[in-house]
């Protein structure tokens, strides 16, 4: 017999003010799917820039070595979003793994989450292509940025 389904309790919303480091973003005509509303892969994009621009300069994409790849991301869509408008991104380390930093976003159009994420990126030797611990002076850098978890009060 089949057992009636389990409610799960419902996600913490994010709000702006948990994010310390906050970039802002256009909505293009281009980002916007068949039906009208901001395809998913463009919230993806608003999010990444939001990573990077935490990292710029402390560690270059294109010319580090070791470099933060991208290693997991789960995005929770929870509003649509419309052209045109800004979205803001917010973006905080949630915890440091031995070569991980473990990120939590969320994407804010007009003070509402339409958007949250989680990322994993992997500090990475680009010769060997295999994962390197962080060391101490750049945890330090990323975490001089001040946009680790908001204090619970």
């Amino acid at each position: 017999m089949p057992t009636p389904a389990q409610t799960s309790p419902r996600p913490e919303i994010p709000i702006l003010e948990d994010y310390a480091h906050r970039v802002d973003r256009d909505i293009r005509f281009f980002d916007l799917d068949g039906v009208g509303h901001v395809n998913h892969a463009a919230v993806a994009r608003y999010l990444e820039e939001g990573r990077l621009t935490y990292l710029d300069g402390i560690n270059d994409p294109i010319k580090a070595d070791p470099v933060f790849m991208l290693a997991h991301i789960a995005i929770d869509y929870l509003a649509q979003l419309h052209w045109p408008g800004t979205v803001t991104v917010g973006t905080r380390i949630a915890r440091f793994g031995r070569s991980s930093v473990h990120w939590d976003q969320a994407v804010f159009h007009g003070g509402v989450c339409a958007a949250k994420a989680r990322a994993v990126m992997v500090l990475a030797d680009r010769t060997r292509e295999a994962s390197v611990p962080i060391p101490d002076h750049l945890r330090g850098q990323l975490t001089e940025r001040g946009a680790g978890p908001r204090q619970q009060s």
